[in-house]
């Protein structure tokens, strides 16, 4: 609640302003207050589940759909005429979460059990009780590798995240080309998301492995593409590279979670991805600027097999049930 409604103050004040230094200050707040709404949303489903969480690709992928929707529709009011509409409307969702999370934190939820009435006070009172419980989960070989594969994998994927529009454009194709690219991606990840369940009742280890392998090859063929088809055909790898890993990545670290330690083991997994996509978006806008898009994709290609590696060498067993063995 406290995300949302943050959030959604900081977004609707930054359509008053010009200001490049206070746009800049509502920004920074604006990112402080959302950054962990996803990381959040993910362990309470998690949690909601319990022994079910198979299914968690099923609430992931409403996440996935909502955010095609949402980028179709402030894409949309952004280039209607007026003033900030796009802002608003971002305004208005995260006002409507604000919401739908009071609803949520009523005594009848599932997640009330084991986190409240089991040693509640370990997460509002005792931050050194979680950070202990929280290196008990993730302070072995096993984990760093894993948090490390993570980190190099992401580096790929952000290159495409970033720099997909201006690699497109720069081989002489339109930005409806590119709207068109990000819709059947995200669509065919959405269709991941629901299919999933089938998918992750093995090992996880494999999965992952095959995650980055083909990544590595959407990202050496993208290097390679250059005629629209060509560009298209690629994109449903997108329920693959992102929708399938994503879900073996949350169920591989989730595994290792405690019920009242669900949110931070999941925010250790966004902050590899973070720092990923940190140096995936800086590496790779040198790349672009000095070599181009293609060896861009070309080098997101190596990464995506240097990761493939670093999955295959995470030490012991993490299943899709269960809690990980090392």
């Amino acid at each position: 609640i406290v995300s949302a409604l943050g959030g959604a103050v900081f977004v609707l004040v930054l359509g008053q302003t010009t200001a490049p230094w206070l746009m800049t200050l509502l920004f920074l707040g604006f990112s402080f207050f959302v950054a962990p709404f996803g990381t959040l949303a993910d362990a309470i489903s998690h949690a909601v589940l319990a022994e079910k969480s198979a299914n968690f690709g099923i609430y992931r992928g409403a996440g996935s759909l909502g955010f095609a929707l949402g980028s179709w529709t402030c894409g949309t009011l952004f280039n209607s005429p007026g003033d900030h509409y796009e802002l608003w409307a971002s305004g208005i969702l995260l006002l409507a979460c604000a919401v739908a999370g009071w609803a949520l934190s009523t005594p009848a939820s599932p997640i009330s059990g084991p986190i409240h009435k089991h040693q509640s006070h370990r997460l509002v009172g005792s931050v050194r009780a979680v950070l202990r419980d929280l290196a008990t989960a993730l302070g072995d070989r096993g984990a760093r590798c894993f948090l490390l594969a993570v980190g190099v994998y992401y580096a790929a994927h952000a290159c495409f995240d970033a720099w997909l529009g201006l690699y497109v454009t720069a081989l002489g194709h339109d930005q409806a080309l590119v709207g068109d690219l990000w819709g059947l991606a995200v669509g065919c990840e959405v269709a991941m998301m629901y299919l999933a369940p089938r998918l992750l009742r093995g090992r996880l280890k494999p999965l992952l492995v095959f995650c980055a392998l083909i990544a590595g090859a959407r990202w050496l063929l993208l290097a390679r593409a250059t005629t629209a088809t060509e560009l298209l055909l690629l994109q449903p790898l997108h329920g693959i590279t992102f929708g399938l890993w994503y879900l073996c990545a949350t169920r591989w670290i989730q595994a290792r979670a405690t019920a009242e330690i669900r949110a931070v083991v999941q925010s250790a997994l966004s902050a590899a991805i973070g720092l990923g996509t940190l140096c995936g978006y800086f590496g790779g806008g040198v790349l672009m600027d000095a070599h181009g898009g293609s060896t861009l994709f070309a080098w997101a290609g190596v990464l995506a097999v240097i990761a493939a590696a670093l999955f295959a060498g995470v030490p012991g067993r993490s299943s899709a049930y269960g809690k990980a063995t090392t």
